[in-house]
């Protein structure tokens, strides 16, 4: 990670860079968050433009001060960011079911995640929420998960459980067979 420029503590988002997973609103909440606690966390944001160079480029010349863009990463450099991330943060305002909310819950990250249905769905009681599209509340919440550590470890453990049991392969490998057995045995 150090190749990356990165070192903990950190906030990471991972996501294309398209205005609908809502980079640009963790941005602006980050930027106002107290000084003393951009000094001590930084933001990652992993990940490059889906056919929105343009909006990827924005967010690059908006950032100041500890905004780290990895670009598109994965593996192991992936793993990494994932495994010492304080917070995991998606604050899209459209989404379907979000791989990069399964994985920061597999890898027992604290996730604060917007309100909208797919993520309550995908998270239920085992993620932090904020209101969609509200960069205050979602400072807020940053703030608030930061100065918590047994709050962020509390939620991490939940939705490790909550993927092991609801999304893993295996299990739903399992339950598409035995959809076919009881089809195929009408």
């Amino acid at each position: 990670m150090r190749s990356l420029g990165v070192e903990p503590p950190y906030i990471l988002f991972v996501g294309r860079l398209v205005p609908e997973k809502g980079c640009h609103l963790l941005l602006s909440a980050y930027s106002a968050l107290p000084a003393a606690v951009r000094d001590r966390c930084s933001l990652v944001i992993a990940g490059d433009a889906g056919f929105t160079e343009g909006y990827a480029r924005k967010l690059r010349e908006d950032a100041s001060g500890r905004v780290i863009f990895t670009g598109f990463v994965h593996g192991p450099v992936l793993d990494e960011l994932f495994t010492n991330a304080e917070i995991v943060v998606l604050p899209s305002t459209l989404e379907g079911l979000s791989i990069a909310l399964l994985e920061g819950m597999s890898y027992g990250r604290c996730c604060l995640v917007s309100d909208i249905p797919p993520n309550r769905e995908a998270g239920e009681d085992c993620v932090a929420t904020f209101p969609s599209g509200d960069e205050k509340e979602l400072g807020r919440a940053m703030v608030e998960l930061l100065a918590d550590p047994a709050r962020r470890r509390e939620l991490g453990e939940m939705g490790r459980r909550r993927v092991l049991n609801e999304y893993s392969w295996e299990q739903n490998a399992d339950a598409t067979a035995e959809l076919y057995r009881d089809i195929l045995n009408r």
